[in-house]
């Protein structure tokens, strides 16, 4: 899959990897501070996520995959990585299937065994929108407010479905 990414500065290329519901957003004011520090900065959006395109299938597995896909489309053979939470089980995965494309890791907020889902409130909070009559912004956080009533959440999440062009683009 081809992924959208973003690329801030030169130097040693580092891969920015955002966790489940975020987008490479997310992470371009530390990307810049990387970026200062004479790195290449590509921070992407994983697949279902941002700007990247969204599909049924959904694992660690394809996700790794496809930041193989995208080194090689960069024509990196060797980066150094780092990845939030669901962001850092891809590193573990490329780190499990593709050692040899990866210089250096880092793994935030997240270990290498099973989690059970801790997310429920949310995600079911996000399955019962009717998508097909949300119109707007105020309509899209109307609806997820009867289920989610923390504010700072509740903003995060309707950017996850509006995405960075206030468009509609959740993929659950």
């Amino acid at each position: 899959m081809k992924l959208h990414y973003r690329i801030i500065g030169e130097g040693n290329p580092v891969l920015l990897l955002h966790g489940l519901f975020g987008m490479s957003d997310n992470l371009q004011s530390f990307g810049r501070q990387l970026a200062e520090k004479n790195h290449k900065v590509i921070i992407v959006d994983l697949r279902n996520h941002g700007q990247s395109p969204h599909d049924s299938a959904h694992s660690y597995q394809l996700m790794a995959d496809d930041i193989v896909e995208l080194l090689q489309e960069l024509n990196l053979s060797k980066v150094d990585i780092i990845g939030h939470s669901m962001g850092g089980k891809v590193v573990l995965k490329l780190l499990n299937a593709h050692a040899d494309k990866i210089n250096k890791a880092v793994v935030i907020d997240i270990a290498p065994w099973f989690y059970p889902i801790h997310h429920r409130e949310i995600l079911d909070a996000l399955l019962v929108i009717d998508l097909t009559v949300i119109r707007t912004r105020k309509d899209a956080e109307r609806a997820l407010a009867e289920n989610i009533k923390d504010q700072g959440t509740l903003s995060s999440y309707l950017k996850f479905i509006l995405g960075r062009t206030g468009s509609i683009s959740v993929a659950i």
